[in-house]
C-alpha cells in the first residue's frame, strides 16, 4: 500500500523474465548483475543477460510473463511498481491463526530463503473474514487499507495537536 498514491502498489519482480533466475545482486539490493539488464522499452522486466532478453522478449511484450510491456510501463510511469529490496520470493504462512478482528484474521508469515530458512523480520498477513469470491479481495483489501491509512493520518494530526498545545520550553537556569 502506497501512502502517498492511496492505493496498491506492486514490488518489482527482479526475476529474469526469460528463466526466472533473480537478476540482483543480493537479495537486500535492488541493483542488478553487470549481466543482467532490463526491457529497454518498459524498463519493468529484468533479463538475466543478453541471450535471455534475445529469448524472452518477444514473449515479454505479449505478456508471457505477467502482463504486458506496454502495461508495466504504464505503471512504472504512475509509479505503480515500486522498485525495493525483497528478501526472497518464497514465503511461509503458519495456518494457524495469530489474531482475529471484526472484519479481519491475522496469520502470520516470513519469507524463506534459497536454502529454506527464514529470512528477513515477521510479517502479518491479514484475510477478511467475510469475502469469499477472489474477485472482491483487492475491492475489500483496498477500502480496508484506505480506511487504515486515514486513520494513521488523523491520528498523527491528533498528536501534533496535542504536542503544540502542551509544549513547554524548560525555564533557562542560570
Amino acid at each position: 500500500w502506497s501512502l502517498e498514491k492511496n492505493d496498491f502498489v506492486e514490488l518489482f519482480d527482479f526475476r529474469c523474465h526469460n528463466c526466472s533466475k533473480d537478476t540482483r545482486l543480493e537479495n537486500s539490493s535492488t541493483v542488478i548483475h553487470d549481466s543482467a539488464c532490463f526491457c529497454a522499452y518498459c524498463h519493468g522486466a529484468s533479463f538475466c543477460n543478453k541471450e535471455c532478453l534475445k529469448a524472452g522478449l518477444k514473449r515479454h511484450k505479449e505478456g508471457g510473463w505477467f502482463r504486458r510491456c506496454i502495461d508495466i510501463k504504464k505503471l512504472i510511469i504512475e509509479e505503480k511498481i515500486r522498485r525495493v529490496p525483497l528478501p526472497s520470493y518464497t514465503v511461509a504462512i503458519k495456518n494457524q491463526i495469530y489474531n482475529e478482528g471484526a472484519e479481519l484474521m491475522v496469520r502470520k508469515f516470513r519469507f524463506i530463503s534459497e536454502n529454506y530458512s527464514f529470512t528477513g523480520i515477521k510479517y502479518v498477513a491479514k484475510e477478511s473474514r467475510f469475502v469469499e469470491d477472489p474477485n472482491e479481495y483487492d475491492e475489500f483489501h483496498r477500502d480496508f487499507l484506505r480506511t487504515q491509512a486515514m486513520a494513521s493520518d488523523m491520528a498523527k494530526s491528533f498528536n501534533r495537536a496535542i504536542d503544540d498545545l502542551f509544549h513547554f520550553s524548560p525555564p533557562n537556569s542560570k
